[in-house]
Parts: structure tokens; C-alpha cells; sequence
């Protein structure tokens, strides 16, 4: 018998149960879909792509960074593993950064590459700033570093509860932070070099010493410890080592700079105390003298047995001495040259520069500068590191209870952070014993882990780590249960829309956790607090996605379920 296309005979019955399998077939990719979980958003700064195995690593995960990473950081935010610079080499590099420099692209904007991993600076625009480095162009772009540009950058090792100690850097960052466009808000990419964030205060500088990963000695030779090490990068920071500055530029003169932490503190301090050199001569004002007193260092370097002992275990060999002076080139050839030009050379030495930039400080302040006797200068409140304690509600929006100790005494202008993205928590102000205690609010947007950070002009002094978690509703697993009584309900709940999977899917945009039996509770889900939106991992859309895609599959399943019923029946 033929059958018409508006028969009830088989062939409509297995149409209908086709219809209904092909619905539940195509949700099911909507529902898969939906499942898969999309990448979380970033909380904190964008993580910036290098090639493996080079990992750039945005500040707020700089707990897990690993050795050899590129950590993007805030240079108030790094401590000092050393007590002095060589104050004539950040002027030198300060006078270069300034009005008085000569390079076609100014000289900051190089050095601001090469410690990024970028080479030298290629171009500028005329009103670009270190702030803002879409305004100069470098040799490399971000994620096209290479084994040379990685090898140039500044070092970092992580410290206990995060805290970032440069090991390598001292005086490039100072000069970033001195010059008129730079400060300690400033941020680059430094190399970890070693993540110790898991070890103890006192095993940390065990490691630290260990590994000659610090030089704790003052530029009279005395021995320092580690509490004495100042809390930040900036010449008022650091006390001046004028042997260090000499040995810098010695440097590819009388020796050549290697990658041994702290090689020039050695050489300065063979020269303070096996005094190969008589230094009673030396003007560190006077440009002539300085390049006398840096040329005969140099020739006594070259004339040591390379065996000879330095410091700190190392020989002159293994502290770069070169084998002839000048490295074996003529007077007006190589680094000597170079050095030796005034500053009205089309390109001066770093001496004429140091000089010219020295002449422009007002009287003072130039290290040495002052006057004997007067009163004791006041305390820096930037070189007084103190504890810092936090408790109570440690949850976001949640008010906490914050103290400290060990700052400098009655002191105004700190300031209380909350790291890594800087949230600011309060302005604080100490006692007479350097004491402070607190309240403050903590952002309702926040969670995981985080440091509570105390602040003096920017230079961190103090910080507790603390670990701020998600608000749980108290009703959270009865509202889970609601909504899984919901969702067995199948099409019924679909079709109502008044609770469980089918109240989600009406929903379909921002799911309010307050709402009742939702998408979220249906699928087991705890909700956030009443009238908060649920934390998004993969948007609300995607929920509402698989919702739909359940929805139509329970449909489909009727109207098989429907059609056998009624093949029963007939």
C-alpha cells in the first residue's frame, strides 16, 4: 500500500522519532560546547609572550616564577642586595639621560631596552617618555628576545613571602628611578635567577651568602648584615663607593666585565686595601685627575700574575684582568679613547659626562659635599624596614585589622597598599616608638593571594603576605540540592522556567546569586553572596549555552519517548 506524506502509518512514526533524535543530536555539540571550560581572564597585568623556554610573567604570579623567567616589576618594589653604588656612575648615566646628552636617541631609552630584553633603542618620538614605551621603538620587539638581549638583562631572585632582591641592576635602576621620567613607579623586566620563596628569612640569606648573591660590606670595608641593606633602589638609598666607580671606568681598560655578581666591589676593594695606586691625588671633581688616577690603575691591573688573589676566592683571571693595557690597542683606539673624550666631543666620555652633570648639583650635594659638624641629618624613613601584621576578615570587601612595628618613629606620609595590582588601603602615620595599628577595607574584586604593603615615597619598608578568600553563601548546598531536584524534573522544567536548568536558561545573560534555584545551583554550583554576580571563568553566555543545549536534548527524548508510547498503543 502506498502511504501519503499525511498517513499516521510507519513511515510518519519514524519520521517523528527521527525528528526528535536529530533534535537531541544537534544540542549536543551546544552542550559540549558550553562544558568546555574557556580561559579564565587575567587578573593582573597581561603576561607579555617570549619564546620557550623564556616565560614572561606578569607581577602578580611572581610566587610561582621560575628560573630563567622575565618578571615584569615595579622598581620600588625591588630590594637591594647590596649598601652603596658608585655615585660618579649614575652621574655619568644621568647626564647622559639629560639635556646635556648628544646620542640621536637618548641614551635612557637604551638602557631601558637592554634591561628589558630588547637591545638598544632604535627610535623615539619626540615627546616619549620611559613611562609610556610605545613612545620609543627598541632593536627587539617583546617576544623576539634572543640569547644575547636575555643575557644583557638586570637579575632577580624571589624571596621569602614574594619579596623580589636584585642581584644584578643596582645602578641601572637607580638611574631609572633619579631620571626626570622615570621613578620608582616605573616598571621593567628583570631575570629570575633563583625562586627561594619557600625558604625562611634566615635560610634565605644563608642561601644568598652562600651563593655570593650579596656583598655585605661597606665601602670602608666593614661588615654589614642583611637588616642593614636599604629597602630600595636610589641614590638616597645607598651610601657612594668611590672605588666602585673608579673600577667602572677601568672597565675594558684594565679588565673586562664577567658575569660574577659584584666583580667591580672585588676589584674596588683590592684597591682600597692592597693600594696598588696612590690615591692621594685623585680629584673625583676634576676630569684630568680622573683619568690619571683610572690609567694608572689600569696599567697595575694588567701588570698582576692572573693567579693573583682579589677577593672573595676569585683570582684576577676569573675576575676578567686583560692581558695588555687598553686591551692591546692604541691610545686613540678602543675604550681609552673612548673615555678620554671632553664633553664638547661630538660623542663625550663618561667622564665628561659624570663632570658636566656633577657641576650642575647644588653645593652639597655631591657626596662629601657637606659640611663637617651641625646636627645629625634626620632618619630616612625609606632605609627603616619594620613588620608588618594583618588578621580578621580576610575575605573580599572583608575588614581587617592591620599593625606594624620597627618603622621609623613619628613619622606621617606612609602609605598602605594592597599588592600586587597597587590598591590603596590607608594613609598611616607612626608613634614615638615607630608603631602603628590600623583598620582598613579590603576591595570587594579581590581574592587569592596577595601582600598587604607598607610604603615610603613609594619604597617598600614593610609587607605581609596574605591569602584572601572567596564568600561562600551559607545556603549554598541547599540551594544546590534545590537546583538538582529542579533539573530532574526534565522537560516539565524546561518548558515552566521557573526553576532549576530552566530559570538559568531564561536567564541567559548575568545570573544573579541571589536569584534562587539557577543554572549555577542546578549543576551543583555554591553561589556567591546575595545580590553578587558569580565569578565568570567562561561568561554567562556559555552557561546559558549549555542550558539550552540540556533543554533541547530532554525535548528531543520526549517526543521519541512520545512516539514509541503511541506505537505501543497501536
Amino acid at each position: 500500500m502506498l502511504l501519503t506524506s499525511t498517513s499516521t502509518g510507519p513511515r510518519s512514526r519514524g519520521r517523528f522519532a527521527a525528528l526528535g533524535l536529530a533534535v537531541a543530536l544537534l544540542a549536543a555539540p551546544l552542550t559540549l560546547a558550553a562544558a568546555t571550560p574557556a580561559a579564565a581572564e587575567p587578573t593582573g597585568a597581561p603576561a607579555v609572550p617570549v619564546p620557550v623556554p623564556v616565560t614572561s610573567v606578569s607581577a602578580s604570579s611572581h610566587l610561582d616564577a621560575q628560573v630563567d623567567d622575565l618578571l615584569d616589576v615595579r622598581i620600588g618594589d625591588v630590594h637591594p642586595t647590596q649598601p652603596s653604588v658608585g655615585y660618579d656612575q649614575i652621574y655619568y648615566k644621568l647626564g647622559r639621560y639629560s639635556e646635556l646628552g648628544k646620542d640621536a636617541v637618548n641614551k635612557r631609552f637604551g638602557d631601558w631596552c637592554e634591561a628589558n630584553g630588547q637591545l638598544d633603542a632604535v627610535a623615539a618620538e619626540p615627546d616619549a617618555t620611559l613611562h609610556d614605551p610605545a613612545s620609543f621603538t627598541c632593536e627587539l620587539p617583546v617576544g623576539g628576545e634572543t640569547e644575547k638581549s636575555i643575557a644583557a638583562m638586570k637579575t632577580v631572585v624571589i624571596g621569602p613571602e614574594g619579596a623580589l632582591y636584585l642581584t644584578d641592576g643596582h645602578h641601572t635602576l637607580t638611574s631609572f628611578a633619579e631620571t626626570a621620567d622615570g621613578g620608582l613607579d616605573l616598571h621593567v623586566r628583570l631575570r629570575v635567577t633563583a625562586n627561594l620563596s619557600d625558604q625562611t628569612p634566615e635560610q634565605f640569606w644563608q642561601t644568598m651568602i652562600a651563593n655570593q648573591w650579596t656583598w655585605l660590606e661597606a665601602p670602608d670595608g666593614t661588615a654589614m648584615t642583611p637588616d642593614e641593606l636599604p629597602a630600595s633602589v636610589g641614590l638616597s638609598s645607598f651610601t657612594d663607593d668611590r672605588y666602585r666607580s673608579l673600577m667602572y671606568f677601568a672597565r675594558d681598560i684594565g679588565f673586562e666585565a664577567g658575569k660574577i655578581p659584584f666583580l667591580e666591589f672585588y676589584w674596588g676593594a683590592w684597591v682600597r686595601d692592597a693600594q696598588p695606586i696612590d690615591l692621594a691625588a685623585w680629584n673625583t671633581s676634576d676630569r684630568d685627575s680622573y683619568l690619571a688616577t683610572v690609567r694608572s690603575l689600569s696599567e697595575a691591573q694588567v701588570a698582576l700574575d692572573p693567579a693573583t688573589s682579589i677577593g672573595g676566592g676569585f683570582t684576577a683571571a676569573d675576575l676578567g684582568v686583560l692581558a695588555e693595557w687598553n686591551d692591546g690597542k692604541a691610545e686613540t683606539k678602543g675604550e681609552w679613547n673612548k673615555l678620554s673624550q671632553p664633553y664638547e666631543a661630538e660623542k663625550p666620555g663618561k667622564l665628561a659626562y659624570a663632570m658636566a652633570y656633577k657641576a650642575q648639583l647644588p653645593p652639597g650635594e655631591e657626596p662629601g659635599g657637606e659640611e663637617p659638624g651641625g646636627e645629625e641629618p634626620p632618619v630616612d624613613p625609606a632605609t627603616v624596614l619594620g613588620t608588618v601584621l594583618v588578621s580578621d576578615d580576610l575575605r573580599p570587601g572583608g575588614e581587617i585589622a592591620v599593625s606594624g612595628s620597627g618603622f621609623a618613629p613619628s613619622t606621617a606620609g606612609y602609605a598602605l597598599e594592597l599588592h600586587s595590582e597597587p590598591v590603596k588601603l590607608a594613609d598611616v602615620s607612626t608613634d614615638a616608638t615607630g608603631a602603628f595599628a590600623l583598620t582598613a577595607t579590603l576591595p570587594a574584586n579581590v581574592n587569592g593571594a596577595h601582600r598587604v604593603v607598607l610604603l615610603w615615597n613609594g619604597a617598600e619598608v614593610g609587607a605581609a603576605a596574605v591569602q584572601i578568600d572567596p564568600i561562600a553563601a551559607a545556603d549554598g548546598g541547599a540551594a544546590a540540592a534545590d537546583g538538582g531536584a529542579a533539573a530532574a524534573d526534565g522537560a516539565g522544567a524546561a518548558e515552566s522556567g521557573a526553576n532549576g536548568a530552566g530559570a538559568a536558561g531564561a536567564a541567559g545573560s548575568g545570573i544573579d546569586a541571589g536569584a534562587g534555584a539557577g543554572a549555577a545551583q542546578g549543576s551543583g554550583q555554591a553561589p556567591a553572596a546575595a545580590g553578587a554576580k558569580l565569578a565568570q571563568t567562561g561568561g554567562s553566555s556559555a552557561i546559558a549555552a549549555a542550558t539550552a543545549g540540556l533543554a533541547l536534548m530532554l525535548a528531543g527524548g520526549a517526543a521519541i519517548a512520545l512516539r514509541a508510547r503511541r506505537r505501543v498503543a497501536e
